[in-house]
């Protein structure tokens, strides 16, 4: 990558951490005029259209049509997934970054100024990507009765464990106390 790719997949990260905050991907989930969705929010037209061109040059969520209309590529089209990885990396660790020279120094490397409420927000709901019943299915054929939970994020998955399986023990360890 060269020094000017890397600048701009910077200034392509604080234009796509803007709209996520504005839930404007959630208007890409089908072909799209940027005009539009400028017009609908008072956006300049111009200038959002720039921004969702440049998105679209430099990343890979957009597709463009001959028609100028945009959406979210295929990989992207699950917008709860895609907030769930914006909320947790850019929300979250985000302030770490603006704040690079306080990250650098601190003794916690920044996690003092991590933001914790939307860590917890990117879990808020079960942004599962997988099916946990087959797991659970697994858990009973072989009689798993004990499970312990190491890491950072909410424990979704020891929840609906217990959920599933009342009698079993569960051990949950996690540095946030935030959860």
């Amino acid at each position: 990558r060269t020094l000017i790719e890397t600048i701009g997949s910077g200034f392509a990260t604080k234009i796509i951490q803007y709209f996520h905050s504005k839930n404007l991907f959630e208007h890409f989930d089908t072909w799209v005029d940027p005009v539009n969705i400028a017009k609908k929010y008072g956006y300049d037209t111009h200038l959002f259209t720039d921004l969702v061109e440049f998105v679209y040059f430099s990343t890979d969520l957009f597709v463009k049509n001959e028609s100028s209309l945009y959406k979210l590529t295929e990989t992207y089209q699950s917008y709860e997934q895609l907030g769930h990885v914006f909320d947790k990396f850019l929300l979250t660790y985000g302030p770490c970054l603006d704040n690079l020279d306080h990250s650098l120094y601190s003794p916690c490397l920044g996690n003092d100024i991590t933001n914790q409420t939307a860590f917890a927000d990117a879990f808020s709901f079960k942004r599962q990507y997988a099916d946990n019943d087959i797991i659970f299915q697994e858990f009973q054929h072989y009689e798993i009765t004990t499970i312990m939970d190491l890491g950072c994020g909410p424990g979704l998955f020891i929840s609906q464990f217990i959920e599933e399986c009342p009698n079993a023990s569960r051990n949950r360890r996690n540095k946030y106390r935030f959860f």
